[in-house]
């Protein structure tokens, strides 16, 4: 089990941050923090979203907490996912038509904590991720506005996804370390004739990197996990780049599959 996920939660029937706090075990006031709220806060209307930090569940990154009558279709409208990669990267996920309250379940999505005087453009331009997107993930939080964001406010943003691929590390605007052997570039696919390719590049469209990997699957999910070193054959020309994974149609040679991802040098 992992101590380093967060967990997207709802609260409902007059619960409160102090409540959900005692709950799962929790710091009421670190809660608080993170999403800019009052330790007794209680949502004035029907519901009200929330991140859940430092929470035990079994591996790192973002879980939701499912809530009565959602299924993966309205999970993932929200966080710009296909129902078939959700389902994907959660083997507990045996039927997509089948979820249940308080299932947690895995989201390709990453939280960015707000430093001092950062907007919603700022962390829009860093990332590559739109506004309209960061919207649609934190609707529903009550701190959340276009206009300014607290210090400290944990803003939910979705990873880049298609239909059968997401980069879970790096995650968009990630600043690559100097000695680019320490980083790794993660996530879930599913096979595509067994294997995917990969391709590092700068702005200036220099290869800073290219080459292909598999991802076996995990049980009956048609998913698997892929994890390899980033290891740049040139140096970038440019201060930004991106990582791409992608797999061709071996009969035609279209592309059936690509997924990109904002990174700094």
């Amino acid at each position: 089990m992992s101590s380093g996920a967060t967990l997207v939660y709802t609260l409902v029937n007059g619960e409160s941050i102090s409540s959900v706090a005692r709950k799962l075990n929790l710091d009421a006031n670190e809660l608080a923090r993170s999403n800019s709220l009052p330790v007794h806060f209680s949502p004035p209307q029907v519901s009200a979203m929330i991140t859940v930090p430092g929470i035990s569940l079994p591996s790192s990154g973002v879980y939701y907490n499912v809530n009565s009558n959602e299924h993966l279709y309205s999970i993932g409208f929200r966080f710009l996912a296909s129902p078939n990669l959700i389902a994907g990267i959660n083997p507990v996920i045996i039927n997509q038509n089948l979820v249940y309250i308080d299932q947690k379940i895995l989201v390709p999505a990453f939280v960015h904590t707000v430093e001092n005087n950062e907007t919603l453009i700022d962390i829009s331009n860093l990332t590559g991720i739109p506004l309209t997107y960061l919207a649609r993930v934190n609707e529903d939080r009550p701190s959340f506005t276009y206009e300014s964001l607290p210090k400290g406010f944990d803003v939910l943003i979705p990873l880049p996804s298609s239909q059968g691929t997401v980069i879970t590390n790096p995650v968009p605007g990630t600043r690559i370390d100097d000695d680019v052997s320490r980083t790794r570039v993660q996530g879930f696919a599913s096979e595509f004739e067994g294997s995917f390719l990969y391709r590092v590049l700068d702005d200036d469209n220099h290869v800073l990197m290219e080459g292909s990997d598999s991802a076996p699957w995990i049980g009956d999910t048609f998913f698997g996990e892929f994890d390899f070193p980033l290891e740049l054959h040139i140096p970038p020309s440019t201060p930004r780049g991106k990582i791409l994974i992608f797999a061709y149609n071996e009969g035609n040679g279209s592309l059936i599959d690509l997924v990109e991802t904002r990174i700094y040098f």
